[in-house]
């Protein structure tokens, strides 16, 4: 079968113009990512709206598995404190689905969450003394492109610190994360299999803390991501790698070394994104097709 496509008509071409100065939208990290995963899912999700459900699965550890159990249980049990606890009852709360499953969701949301956010602070006290600047820092700006346009750009960073003179962007991730990348190219790369997405994303908000911020452009801006699976590992290490060819990994200390490449290659992207010859096609690999809304549509 012939590749699905989309050709950017004039119809299409105003859903992009919502994004250009003076638009009422604003291109995220995130949408930016969907359209260099899978032009067509991005068409779909951010032009023409249609959402979809995020599928997020995470391993729980075996002792946070028991201390939600035990919660469970003494939440279903202490209605009956004082009381006969007979065969019938049992029967009636073990056919009470709606109580079980609230139950279990409020257990397990209230555990799994403190037991990350202890960790989360215990490595932050390796961190101490720092400054918390600010959490949910709202970024806006614009971008011209190739052609003289400006497309809006908008970010959410999740928390800014300061330590030991840099200012640090940290990006909160509760799935499976990438905290290495090649070179800059390869954050912008549609046909690579693993890109690291997460990198992109993080750069991203660093680039426009750099540009759009009010902190001085002498300030050291140091990337970091705080990925939910590492946090019980022995050592946790938010630092993004730059792992050259045939080379050593490197911690990025200062992401303003990598900041012009990585605008001329957002650029680049954007540019791809706007061009009105280049239509929206299906992702090149099904491999990441498997939870996605549409797959039906595209025949995989």
């Amino acid at each position: 079968l012939a590749p699905l496509l989309i050709p950017k008509d004039e119809v299409v071409m105003r859903l992009l113009s919502a994004y250009h100065r003076g638009g009422g939208k604003g291109l995220s990290a995130s949408a930016i990512n969907r359209f260099l995963h899978c032009p067509l899912c991005f068409y779909w999700t951010d032009l023409e709206g249609i959402r979809k459900e995020d599928v997020v699965t995470e391993t729980v550890e075996s002792d946070t598995f028991g201390s939600i159990l035990h919660k469970v249980m003494e939440e279903l049990y202490q209605r009956f404190e004082g009381e006969w606890v007979t065969a019938d009852l049992l029967k009636n709360l073990q056919q009470n689905e709606a109580l079980l499953r609230g139950t279990v969701a409020k257990a397990f949301a209230s555990e799994i969450i403190r037991k990350y956010v202890e960790k989360i602070l215990e490595h932050d006290r390796k961190l101490t003394p720092f400054t918390y600047l600010e959490s949910e820092k709202r970024m806006e700006g614009c971008l011209t492109l190739t052609d003289g346009s400006q497309v809006n750009l908008k970010g959410f960073i999740d928390r800014v610190d300061r330590v030991n003179g840099a200012v640090r962007i940290i990006d909160y991730k509760t799935s499976n994360s990438a905290q290495a990348f090649t070179d800059i190219e390869s954050l912008f790369e549609p046909e690579a299999e693993k890109r690291p997405k997460e990198v992109m994303q993080v750069f991203f908000y660093c680039w426009m803390y750099g540009r759009f911020g009010e902190q001085p452009k002498t300030t050291p801006l140091q990337p970091g991501i705080y990925a939910v699976r590492n946090l019980f590992k022995e050592v946790l290490d938010a630092s993004i790698k730059y792992t050259p060819a045939q080379s050593e990994p490197v911690r990025v200390e200062d992401f303003r070394q990598f900041a012009e490449p990585f605008e001329e290659a957002l650029r680049c992207c954007l540019d791809r994104l706007f061009d009105p010859a280049v239509p929206f096609t299906q992702a090149s690999s099904p491999k990441g097709c498997l939870y996605c809304l549409f797959k039906s549509l595209c025949g995989r």
